[in-house]
């Protein structure tokens, strides 16, 4: 959906392939209003650089949502920037509408503030 378009948008879809390694796990919500939340720390191998280290906060409708330690799952990272990554398999729809709430609230803010600015150069 949303996540999708800013993917292609920023070319991440043509970043290569890393097997990462799940290191440990931390449940930070078992539920509630939040829903269940966890992060996932790992580590991945870049072809041309060192290990690097990684987290991801994910909730329980993400396909990484559930991993243990040891366990393994694809991600894509940056080749100019080995230290920047991204999960597709880490977003889920609850993911996506967070970050369109979000988005959505920034630009109201923005419109509300230059409404403002405006009414006030009227005067």
């Amino acid at each position: 959906m949303f996540t999708e378009l800013l993917y292609k948008g920023r070319g991440i879809d043509k970043w290569p392939l890393a097997k990462a390694t799940v290191s440990a796990t931390e449940i930070v919500s078992s539920g509630g209003r939040s829903g269940r939340t966890m992060n996932v720390y790992f580590s991945y191998q870049p072809s041309s650089a060192s290990i690097q280290n990684g987290k991801l906060f994910v909730d329980d409708y993400a396909s990484v949502y559930g991993l243990a330690e040891n366990d393994t799952f694809d991600i894509q990272y940056n080749p100019d920037k080995p230290s920047r990554y991204y999960c597709k398999e880490a977003k889920s729809l609850s993911s996506d509408i967070r970050l369109i709430a979000v988005t959505i609230g920034i630009i109201f803010f923005i419109f509300v503030l230059i409404v403002q600015i405006l009414d006030k150069a009227k005067r």
